[in-house]
This record gives structure tokens, sequence and C-alpha cells, in this order.
């Protein structure tokens, strides 16, 4: 997807509404300079509306400088407040150090780790997923001080 097509997706996304099912990406840009340096995102299914799937993208360049652990923190603060969530869902390639070292630290805890489950770029590579429950969200708040707002779904 080219930059454009990828501004004017995002751009679309920002109209859904809070209770929409599928995809909600949202795009992430720098305080001071405005552009496209990455995006998060959460899949929720109209078949399990309390469960969602999140991730991310963040350029090359801009990785590695706590861009995606504050969006990955908004975007966990959006599914629990917006949505009568209970749950959330990462997964990435085993090898993909940057990213599980980002779903530790967004409170994720590793359920899972499957063998040769997913294709990707000519070979099978394993794959690790992580989950997050909204209780353990909000007892992370409390001990990390990361709460910015009140349960509307307690």
């Amino acid at each position: 997807m080219e930059l454009k097509e990828a501004e004017l997706f995002l751009a679309a996304q920002s109209c859904m509404a809070p209770e929409a099912y599928g995809w909600r990406m949202f795009a992430v840009e720098k305080n001071d300079k405005p552009g496209l340096i990455g995006e998060v995102g959460v899949f929720i299914g109209a078949e399990e509306p309390q469960k969602g799937d999140i991730g991310w993208w963040f350029a090359a360049n801009h990785q590695g400088q706590g861009y995606a652990l504050e969006a990955g923190t908004a975007l966990i603060e959006w599914c629990f407040a917006h949505r009568p969530l209970h749950r959330l869902t990462a997964h990435c390639l085993v090898a993909n150090n940057a990213s599980l070292r980002l779903m530790r630290r967004l409170g994720l805890r590793q359920e899972r780790q499957t063998v040769e489950s997913r294709y990707f770029n000519g070979c099978w590579h394993d794959e690790v997923g992580y989950a997050l429950l909204r209780r353990e969200w909000l007892e992370l708040g409390n001990d990390e001080g990361c709460m910015r707002w009140n349960d509307p779904y307690p």
C-alpha cells in the first residue's frame, strides 16, 4: 500500500462509529512533526464482540524510540474505554524481538507458542501469542499510573 493510500484509509477509519466491527486502525504521528510514522489497530469481530486482536507497524526509522509503547498503551485504553471488551490478544513471529518486548511492556502475558504456523517470505515460522484481560489492565493501571479513564464496563 502506498503512503497516500494508507493516509486515505486511516482518514476513513476516523469516521467509523466506536461500536463498529472489523478493523479499526489509528495513525501515529509525532507531536512536533505531522506525518505518518506508524499505525496501531484492533480487529473486533461481530461473532465475538468481547474479544479484540491488536497489532502495530512502525517505519524503521521510528522504531526503538518509545512511539510504539505510547501508541500501544493508548490503543489498549481505547479498546477498554470505548468497547465492552473482556480480552485483547496479539501475536507475532518468534523472531520478532521488538514486538515480543513491546507486548510484555504493554502488560500482555504469553499464552501460546505455535510451531511453523505462519507462512511468510517463502518459509514457515513459529508464532507466539500474548493476551491481556480487562481486569489485568485495570490492575496494571493501579500499579503503573497508566489509567486515564474510569472503567465504563465494570
